[in-house]
Order: structure tokens, then C-alpha cells, then sequence
């Protein structure tokens, strides 16, 4: 009776798993056999790993929130380029990601990677939240556990969970082939009412800088440094060298919105000044027969791009902005052609963190700056509020 009893259970479940693998394929939550055109916001950081490796491009973009809608692989004009932004993470999920495209032999010849800061995260945060280190490769983590880890994927209650939800309630988070979100997912926060992104973004950032979970003030650029680490931007800056692969770095844009909250709890040099002369200083001192490999674009500048105003009771579309305070696609476009297309007309834009004295330069925005602050009363105002209500 006992016997029956094991015999009848092991095979009940196996049927359960059979039935759960089926549908799981069958519905593909994760987007791995392509069917999926919608993929939940929960499973990109493990549909974009494999992704990128089936692709084998030769361009890959590496960002935050910012860049993983806005840049569109196509628009570089190169042959094969793929977007592995992911929102949230940092240098040091950049370099897991770089290692993972390394571990897979995927033979790249260009890196761009962009972030708001290039130091090494100022608290212990696990990779997971940003992205999932099952999926991808590493000296702890070889590619053919990762492949074991797709089929337990499928087997998974997560996995069915999702594919319920995603029959029950598609989600618009759309995938396009190179890697990018097609829809810019804001309607959780625009469902609540004009002005709720703008105020949960700017709670969220005014809360990690009074916490000081993930940002430095400096008195000085060599203070800046000492606080500054910077492991992970050495390791991809000498593994490139290695490996001969083209590098671009750059700063992305942000709104003049947040340089006055940054500067109000960081101070403006340690926002704006210092993270630039940190990448001028690591790019001439590589050596110059590997100076051709590396780029280095500055575009935390204030322009008509980025002094476009941003606030709560402002419910038109935007020219270049979305509410929660991320470029949209067509800002992303022209960040690219200052980057890829020789024959663009380039503006104040950008400047080349080679050859821009970053000292005068910023005296310049710091002018930009105060020239914003005099002509928009209302909007400083209500900043000024915003960090009142958020620190109170």
C-alpha cells in the first residue's frame, strides 16, 4: 500500500510538472522561444541575458532607466547593435553584464555604456534587485547552468504565476528585437493623476541622499576622489583594452529639475563637476596607443534639451521629457546621432570629455544654472517645497 502510495504521488506530480512545463512554454512568460510580444516588467532581467547572446551583436548599450526605452538600436546605424539597459542598476551591474556578454564569446567591437555616475556603489546592494545572476555567466555561474536554469525557468511557480497574469492582464512593457522597450511603462504612476511620478521619483532620490544610500558631497574634487571607488570602471576600462573593444562613455542627460536637488544635498560640483573630471582623468591616462579605443561625451549639460520645465501641475505632453523625469525617444535619437552620425549638427549638447576644460566649463553651467533659477520662480519654488515636504 505504502509502495502504491510513492509511486502514485511521484506520478502525479511528474504529470503536474509535465502540465506546468506546457503551459509555461506554451505562453512563454519569459519571451524565450520569441512568441511573446508583451514581457513582464519582472522577467526582462531574465528574458534580456539569453536574449543578447542568441542576437550576438556587435554594438551593445548599456544603461540605466534612462536608456531602456529611449536609445533605439537601429539609430546608430551600425549593423547589429542591442540595448541591455536594465532601470537600476549601476557600474557594478555593468560590469556583470559586461562579463556576461565576455563569458558567452559574444564577439562585440563597441560598448557604450552611460550611467548618472561611474563610482562604485557606496552600499552593499545585491545584484538582483537590478538584474537576476542565475541567468547570467560569471567565474561562479557557467553558461551551462544558466542553460539548466532557462528549463527550471519554466518549471517554476513564478513562471506560472506570470504566465497567468500576463493572459489575465497583458502588461505594455513591449520588447522589441534589439532589446528595447517599445512602451515607455508609466501608466501605474499616470493612473494616480498628473504630477504622482514626478513626486514619487523626486521622494524616492531626496530619500537615498538624505540616507545617503547611493550618492557623495565633496568639499573638494580629491575628497570626491577618496569617496569615489572605482574597481568597476578600471576592470571594463583594462578587460576592453584586452580585448580590443571600442568603449564610449558618457553622462546622460537629466533635466535642470534635479540639478537643483542634487545640488541642494550633494552640492553642485559633486552632481555635476566632478563625476565629469573623474572620466577626463581615467581617459588620459590611458595609455596612447589605446586612446583611439575610448570615447568620453558629457551630456549632464544645461540646454534647451534639458531646461525644458518639468513640474506637477504641467499635464501637456513635453517636448523632450516624460513626468517621472526619463528622455523619451526622440531626446534619445539625438543623443545617439551626437555619438554616431558624423554629418549631425551638433549643438551645446555635448561636449568630448578629452579636450573640454572641464574647469571653465563649469563656471558656464553654474551661470545656465542661475539664469534658470531667476527666470522660473514658480517651479524653484516648488522644488524648494518638494525637498521641504520630503525631509519634514
Amino acid at each position: 500500500m505504502y509502495k502504491k502510495f510513492i509511486s502514485t504521488f511521484f506520478i502525479f506530480a511528474f504529470l503536474i510538472f509535465c502540465v506546468q512545463l506546457i503551459v509555461n512554454y506554451y505562453f512563454d512568460p519569459y519571451g524565450f522561444n520569441g512568441r511573446l510580444k508583451h514581457i513582464d516588467s519582472k522577467a526582462v532581467k531574465i528574458f534580456k541575458p539569453y536574449d543578447v547572446i542568441e542576437k550576438e551583436p556587435s554594438t551593445v548599450i548599456i544603461g540605466n532607466s534612462r536608456n531602456y526605452y529611449s536609445f533605439s538600436p537601429s539609430h546608430t546605424g551600425k549593423n547589429s547593435t542591442y540595448n541591455l539597459s536594465f532601470p537600476g542598476i549601476g557600474i557594478a551591474q555593468i560590469r556583470s553584464l559586461y562579463e556576461h556578454i565576455l563569458k558567452a564569446e559574444i564577439d562585440i567591437d563597441e560598448l557604450i555604456i552611460t550611467l548618472d555616475s561611474f563610482c562604485d556603489p557606496l552600499t552593499i546592494r545585491s545584484i538582483s534587485n537590478s538584474l537576476d545572476d542565475r541567468v547570467l555567466i560569471s567565474e561562479d555561474n557557467p553558461q551551462i547552468r544558466t542553460l539548466v536554469n532557462k528549463v527550471l525557468f519554466y518549471l517554476s511557480l513564478d513562471a506560472s504565476y506570470t504566465s497567468y497574469r500576463n493572459i489575465r492582464k497583458p502588461k505594455d512593457n513591449f520588447m522589441s528585437s534589439d532589446g528595447r522597450a517599445v512602451k515607455f511603462n508609466e501608466y501605474n504612476y499616470l493612473k494616480k493623476g498628473p504630477g504622482n511620478a514626478l513626486i514619487e521619483r523626486e521622494s524616492r532620490n531626496i530619500f537615498r541622499r538624505v540616507n545617503r544610500t547611493n550618492s557623495i558631497k565633496a568639499a573638494s574634487y580629491s575628497d570626491y576622489k577618496k569617496q569615489c571607488k572605482t574597481v568597476n570602471l578600471d576592470y571594463i576600462i583594462n578587460s576592453t583594452i584586452e580585448n580590443n573593444i571600442k568603449v564610449s562613455f558618457f553622462l546622460n542627460p537629466v533635466n535642470a529639475r534635479y540639478w537643483e536637488i542634487y545640488a541642494h544635498f550633494d552640492g553642485l560640483p559633486s552632481y555635476v563637476h566632478y563625476p565629469k573630471k573623474l572620466i577626463q582623468e581615467k581617459l588620459n591616462t590611458i595609455a596612447e596607443e589605446h586612446q583611439h579605443q575610448f570615447e568620453g561625451f558629457d551630456f549632464l549639460r544645461l540646454n534647451a534639451f534639458t531646461l525644458e520645465p518639468l513640474s506637477y501641475s504641467d499635464i501637456e505632453e513635453r517636448t523632450y521629457w516624460y513626468e517621472s523625469s526619463h528622455y523619451n525617444l526622440a531626446f534619445g535619437n539625438i543623443v545617439l546621432s551626437n555619438i554616431f552620425d558624423k554629418n549631425f549638427e551638433r549643438t551645446q549638447l555635448v561636449a568630448n570629455l578629452k579636450d573640454t576644460d572641464l574647469d571653465q566649463d563649469y563656471l558656464k553651467q553654474k551661470s545656465l544654472l542661475e539664469e534658470w533659477r531667476n527666470t522660473n520662480p514658480e517651479l524653484n519654488n516648488e522644488i524648494r517645497n518638494s525637498i521641504e515636504n520630503s525631509t519634514n
